[in-house]
């Protein structure tokens, strides 16, 4: 229970708008307002079962967030669309407690890549689509405006290795049987460790076979 009074100025009260200030622990809480004047009259007094006129929760402690599917420092394609798995539990969740943000910088500017989501979901997050290291935001928010933020590395290649063949630079005529050796380059700041896939036609490109 907490009093408040009111200033009184030649026997009339001047009425205005007064506070309390109340340290509560967490949990969930009613606030019901009664007034009495000098006379002794007063408002109604709730009794039990009497609906809080203000419920309120008070909630210092952050969700619990999940997040499964895109280990940090992986490499994507630029606007590759890659299945992930979230959760966020807390006793006090909005509708749509989950994001994910996306920085070049890293840190400086964010962009929403799924902006106001479920608690739960298994979406696909689209990546960005311009080449570059990223940092990775998820947030996890509460009703209360607690956070938990979940920040990795990811890199984003939106460019196509370089591959040349180094041999049979003028085409030719080979009789059957031979023996031909094929020789190529290839280039990545991100090569695979089998980066090259090696195709023949026998009808020259209308159809490729490996």
């Amino acid at each position: 229970r907490v009093q408040t009074s009111v200033e009184v100025r030649g026997g009339e009260p001047d009425l205005k708008t007064t506070a309390a200030a109340v340290e509560l622990a967490d949990g969930n809480y009613g606030i019901y307002l009664v007034a009495i004047d000098r006379a002794g009259n007063s408002t109604r007094v709730p009794e039990e079962n009497t609906p809080p006129q203000r419920p309120l929760a008070v909630d210092t402690r952050k969700p619990t967030l999940t997040v499964l599917g895109i280990p940090d420092g992986a490499i994507f394609r630029g606007g590759e669309l890659v299945p992930i798995t979230w959760q966020v539990l807390d006793k006090n969740l909005p509708q749509r407690p989950f994001s994910v943000l996306a920085s070049p910088d890293p840190g400086k500017d964010w962009t929403p890549l799924i902006a106001s989501e479920s608690a739960e979901g298994k979406p696909n997050l689209p990546n960005p689509k311009e080449s570059g290291e990223y940092v990775l935001k998820f947030v996890g928010k509460d009703a209360g405006g607690n956070e938990e933020v979940l920040a990795l590395k990811v890199v984003v290649d939106a460019t196509p290795p370089y591959v040349a063949l180094t041999s049979f630079n003028e085409g030719g005529e080979f009789p059957g049987g031979s023996r031909l050796v094929v020789t190529w380059e290839a280039s990545d700041p991100h090569i695979a460790e089998h980066p090259v896939d090696l195709l023949f036609s026998r009808d020259l490109g209308k159809s490729w076979i490996f």
